[in-house]
């Protein structure tokens, strides 16, 4: 039988070595590697570049309408104050003080031979500005004072009957609600000494007054 000697299988082997080298085959899984990375690279900036320019068409729209949304602001922050303004008045108006009830509470409780010359009251406001501390804020308020004073006087003073005026008056539902107390009045300085009608000699009167001070009221801007 014939011997085949092959005389290119060393060259065959060595070119099949170098086609199944590991190093080669490293080379060519990195370099696709590197391409898709790069492919990646380029689509991300290409995205970049669009959204880029979307903001900027943004950016210079809103530079067009930033003075119209500042004046709406502006126009908005008025508004706010005007509103707080009114809110201010009304909350005054509906909670001031009603001199026709009192008129009205004081006819309604008269007591025999005591007879009402005066009323006096004495109002006044202690105001607060508004105040700021960064990002604290305290409104502007303001504190209404008074004292009501009844001078009266009392035909039969024998029967001390300025008395019984104090308490009539003193222990009405409308004083007692307002003052907070059913005691509410008391007397100013003494009782006068008796002093003849000039109309008629014969009958006296002591002139007396009366006088409280009425819870403070506290109203607060909002």
């Amino acid at each position: 039988m014939p011997i085949k000697i092959n005389l290119l299988a060393e060259a065959q082997a060595a070119e099949e070595m170098r086609r199944k080298d590991p190093v080669k085959r490293a080379c060519w899984i990195g370099g696709f590697l590197v391409a898709l990375v790069l492919i990646y690279v380029g689509d991300l900036q290409f995205t970049i570049s669009l959204d880029s320019g979307k903001m900027k068409g943004e950016q210079d729209d809103w530079t067009k309408i930033e003075p119209e949304y500042k004046k709406v602001m502006a126009d908005r922050k008025k508004t706010d104050e005007i509103n707080g303004h009114l809110a201010a008045l009304d909350r005054f108006a509906t909670n001031r003080f009603y001199w026709g009830t009192l008129l009205n509470v004081l006819q309604q409780n008269l007591v025999d031979n005591i007879q009402l010359t005066r009323l006096r009251s004495s109002q006044f406001f202690d105001y607060t500005p508004l105040k700021t501390n960064g990002t604290s804020r305290i409104p502007a308020a303001s504190v209404e004072h008074m004292t009501l004073e009844l001078e009266a006087r009392d035909w039969d003073p024998a029967h001390f009957t300025y008395n019984k005026f104090k308490d009539a008056v003193s222990s009405t539902s409308y004083f007692a609600s307002l003052l907070k107390r059913t005691d509410g009045f008391e007397f100013k300085g003494t009782i006068g000494s008796k002093t003849p009608d000039p109309a008629d000699p014969a009958r006296e009167f002591v002139i007396f007054s009366l006088e409280t001070h009425v819870p403070d009221v506290k109203r607060t801007a909002p």
